[in-house]
């Protein structure tokens, strides 16, 4: 629905913008401090490789990170 990567892709996480390792067939987020998505940097489309669409969440202007 919100149209970006699973939480098992290299950049999946929805709250940190991180690049995740695999290993062992999963996906590592291994940075605790890593930066934090931000609604404007998810509507600007900052970090391209965390999309794959349009959700129709931001069509009626929901906050992606902080409301969805």
């Amino acid at each position: 629905v919100k149209c970006v990567k699973s939480h098992n892709a290299h950049f999946g996480c929805g709250l940190c913008i991180q690049e995740g390792e695999y290993l062992h067939n999963r996906v590592l987020f291994m940075d605790l401090d890593s930066f934090k998505r931000t609604d404007d940097n998810f509507r600007l489309r900052i970090y391209e490789e965390h999309h794959v669409g349009n959700s129709p969440f931001e069509l009626i202007g929901l906050k992606m990170v902080t409301q969805v």
